[in-house]
Parts: structure tokens; C-alpha cells; sequence
């Protein structure tokens, strides 16, 4: 649980000492449809040799935009999946060897993933 602790030390004399307090931010963990998207989602091969991906939506409902962004945050791709799409080829073999950020977008909320191109 997210909070403020310390650890109350006590010594074999008896003495005792308080540590300094440590805050913790643990995030939420992730259930329901959105935990279920995000177990599901899987892009192989990556790294991909050809630039060519393949994306797995597992059982998929609603509608998901694909964003392709660079190292320097610039978006090269957006691109529509047909609803209740369950897999899609991605074809980046137009660009050049690096790491590329690719995130997914739909009603649930956002899913950051990290691909590379190895020509």
C-alpha cells in the first residue's frame, strides 16, 4: 500500500532507534477488461530484422488506434484498426533501424510499447 514508513530497530541492550521515514507511491494494479488488453497484446517478432510486426489483440471489441513515434517524440504513423480487429500486420520496413515507440490507444486507455527495427 502507498504511504510513509520507518523500521524501529531494537538492539539486544534494549536500545531502540527509528530509521528515517521512506514514502513509497506503489501504482494501481491493472484488473478487468483493461488488465485482460493488456495481457493479450503481443508483437512479435521484435526486434524484427524485415520491420515487419505482427500485433495480436487477443479478443478485442472496440476500436484501437495505433501511434508510431520516434526516439525524439515525433509521430510517424497513426493508424486505425477495423473494430474488433484481432490481429494486424504492421509494415515499418520503410524506416530505418532504432528503437520506436508504439502505443495504443481505445476507450480503456493507453498502452505504451517499446519496438525495434534490427536491419
Amino acid at each position: 500500500e502507498s504511504g510513509s514508513y520507518y523500521a524501529l530497530v531494537t538492539y539486544s541492550t534494549g536500545c531502540t532507534f527509528q530509521t528515517r521515514t521512506a514514502s513509497f507511491n506503489i501504482p494501481e494494479v491493472v484488473t478487468g477488461e483493461e488488465g485482460e488488453f493488456i495481457k493479450a497484446l503481443r508483437i512479435y517478432p521484435n526486434p524484427s530484422s524485415s520491420g515487419i510486426f505482427q500485433i495480436d489483440l487477443g479478443q478485442n471489441t472496440e476500436a484501437v488506434t495505433l501511434i508510431l513515434t520516434d526516439q525524439l517524440g515525433r509521430t510517424l504513423e497513426t493508424i486505425s484498426l477495423p473494430l474488433e480487429a484481432n490481429s494486424y500486420q504492421l509494415d515499418l520496413s520503410k524506416y530505418a533501424s532504432a528503437l520506436y515507440t508504439l502505443q495504443f490507444k481505445s476507450e480503456k486507455g493507453i498502452i505504451t510499447r517499446k519496438i525495434v527495427i534490427e536491419k
